[in-house]
């Protein structure tokens, strides 16, 4: 459900603001062991998990884990609100948001600025997010972002925007009835402010690529293609931060001019795309063209097919743009042929895995 999985992303939050970076990457292992996150978590001064206890907890026995939980409290006074923000995590866990939010509110109260007040905010924010209260939730995170603003800390910052931005355009899963409706414009201003600060590539492509969704999901055309130039400018040859979103963007540009009405322009940077990959798959291309072909390569299958995919949308988004029948027909016949001719020199050329079934076979197959 919403609540718990809004528990489970602020682990990484948490031990992103430790500064270690040691501990964030054993939080990004811990849903495969959770073992090794709680050795982490000791050497980062949380709490240790007695056994009893992370087993009721792995099992999901609430009522088990706060009893365990309470006595801890009540016998180990110096970790004693550890163990309160742990007992507000397994809380939320069980859906007992109020109880949960109670929890965090003594952390806050009995224990000052102690070492885990800041994270116990954090997670409240996410709390009452998840709730559909913004208002406050928004104004935790305001005053702990002020917190953090430094320079040695920009990129911890800009981790707090991006999460909280991703949260903010994640559509709407029906399945998740707590979940609230994305907010675009919201998430816009977030990324936004990732990009005024002095962060790592990767964050800023993340930042440059969001603004760009939120504007194509608003249905701003002008100021999405805007977004996809200043994105394609600064990532559209840097493969090795933004792989195959690099190609992707190209795709996106195209719609986004074709919505506009800007049928030539948006042809043309379909068939850029394609002249791209078709060099790329040749081996005697320079530049880019020949670093896509080194980085397709040495990429794994999946990664090949989904450039091989991209081309055949831009190959049949071509055939779009004509507009008379004829001129389409005509266009629709050439995609079916270079389908065809892609499916054989990209399976050759850049499938290097053996005993893989061949994609194309299919299409051989049909007389």
């Amino acid at each position: 459900m919403y609540q718990s999985l809004i528990c489970r992303f602020f682990l990484l939050l948490i031990l992103a603001l430790s500064g270690s970076s040691q501990a964030l990457g054993a939080a990004q292992n811990s849903a495969e062991d959770p073992r090794p996150a709680e050795e982490q978590q000791a050497q980062d001064g949380l709490p240790p998990i007695p056994e009893a206890l992370r087993q009721a907890m792995m099992s999901g026995e609430t009522s088990k884990a706060l009893r365990q939980l309470d006595a801890l409290i009540e016998r180990d006074a110096e970790q004693a609100d550890g163990w309160l923000y742990l007992k507000a995590r397994v809380l939320a866990e069980g859906d007992r948001m109020d109880e949960a939010l109670r929890a965090l509110d003594r952390v806050q109260a009995e224990f000052g600025e102690g070492p885990w007040v800041h994270k116990a905010r954090f997670f409240r924010a996410d709390l009452l997010r998840a709730a559909g209260r913004m208002a406050e939730a928004e104004a935790i995170y305001e005053a702990e972002a002020e917190r953090l603003l430094s320079a040695e800390r920009q990129s911890e910052l800009a981790e707090i925007y991006l999460r909280f931005a991703r949260l903010l355009a994640t559509p709407r899963d029906p399945n998740q009835p707590g979940m609230p409706e994305p907010e675009y414009g919201r998430a816009w201003t977030l990324y936004q402010k990732v990009l005024e600060l002095e962060v790592p590539p990767a964050q800023r492509a993340e930042a440059s690529w969001g603004i760009a969704n939120c504007a194509e999901k608003l249905a701003n055309w002008n100021a999405a293609r805007g977004a996809w130039q200043v994105y394609l400018a600064e990532f559209g040859e840097k493969l090795e931060v933004t792989g195959l979103r690099a190609l992707e963007a190209r795709l996106q540009l195209a719609e986004v001019l074709k919505q506009l009405g800007e049928t030539l322009p948006s042809r043309y940077a379909l068939e850029d795309l394609v002249a791209l990959l078709s060099d790329a798959r040749a081996g005697e291309a320079d530049g880019f063209a020949k670093e896509l072909g080194r980085f397709l390569e040495s990429a794994d299958e999946e990664t090949r097919k989904q450039a091989a995919e991209y081309e055949g949308r831009a190959r049949y988004a071509i055939a779009q743009t004509y507009s008379g029948n004829g001129q389409q027909l005509g266009a629709v016949v050439n995609f079916v042929h270079s389908v065809e001719a892609t499916c054989e020199t990209t399976w050759h050329s850049l499938t290097h895995t053996p005993h893989t079934k061949d994609p194309c076979e299919g299409r051989r197959s049909r007389p």
